[in-house]
């Protein structure tokens, strides 16, 4: 299956929940029903920090999730869940360092800095929250599993630590790498977004949350840089608002 299809089988998955939502909301009286158990949040996140860091830099980031939660206990103030988020990011004068885990582990680091960065992805994500009180909630989401895709850009190498390369690079396009695999740390590959949140119900069926984002994204660069490594990664940190509806409290 090429990452077209696989592209379009995310998507679809996506919609199918937005539906299902929809669909189901009848069954909102169910405690467990699959009908009152969804989440669809638009969320936007505001910048406030990159690793590393470059002058003049920005970012945002734009996301649309849906999830499905599952309560555990007899009040189920728990929910475990499972679910499909669409990441968008954007950026501007954005360093991009090594992504690989061995050559970060052995100090063999090269930095590359791209002048516009947009990367998206679409990853199936693992998620929890806690009730606290009747209408407010703390949680987590991790994304897991996903696609990355977006434009190539042109990026210039601005440091290395590799003594063999006589002179720096300035023509190397590279492009959002097209695999996001969660792995803990440095051994993450690709986009991948999280969140915590606090979550405050106006309804039975709109919600908001206010929370902090930690984000990767990667290029693949064309050519191998400094030790044979092709992958780069920034890591950026966001206060995130989100808006929701559910089809009943949950």
């Amino acid at each position: 299956m090429n990452l077209n299809k696989l592209y379009l089988l995310l998507i679809g998955f996506l919609c199918a929940g937005a539906f299902s939502t929809s669909l189901h909301a009848q069954d909102a009286t169910t405690a467990n029903g699959f009908g009152v158990n969804h989440n669809l949040h638009l969320t936007y996140g505001l910048g406030v920090g990159a690793v590393p860091e470059s002058d003049d830099a920005s970012s945002s980031l734009l996301s649309l999730s849906w999830t499905h939660f599952y309560g555990i206990g007899a009040k189920k103030n728990l929910r475990l869940g499972y679910g499909v988020r669409f990441n968008s990011f954007s950026g501007k004068n954005l360093a991009y360092s090594t992504a690989d885990a061995k050559l970060i582990s052995d100090d063999q680091i090269d930095t590359i800095g791209v002048a516009k960065a947009n990367t998206n992805n679409i990853a199936i994500t693992l998620n929890a929250k806690y009730r606290l009180i009747d209408k407010l909630d703390i949680g987590f989401n991790i994304d897991a599993l996903g696609l990355g895709f977006g434009g190539e850009k042109e990026t210039s190498l601005t440091n290395t630590n590799d003594a063999s390369l006589t002179s720096f690079d300035t023509n190397n396009n590279a492009s959002p790498t097209s695999m996001s695999v969660l792995l803990v740390g440095d051994r993450d590959i690709g986009m991948l977004n999280s969140e915590i949140y606090v979550g405050y119900w106006f309804t039975e069926n709109l919600n908001a949350r206010l929370g902090y984002s930690f984000l990767f994204t990667e290029y693949t660069t064309e050519n191998e840089l400094g030790f044979d490594n092709d992958r780069f990664r920034n890591k950026s940190g966001y206060l995130i608002f989100s808006v929701g509806y559910s089809p009943g409290r949950n």
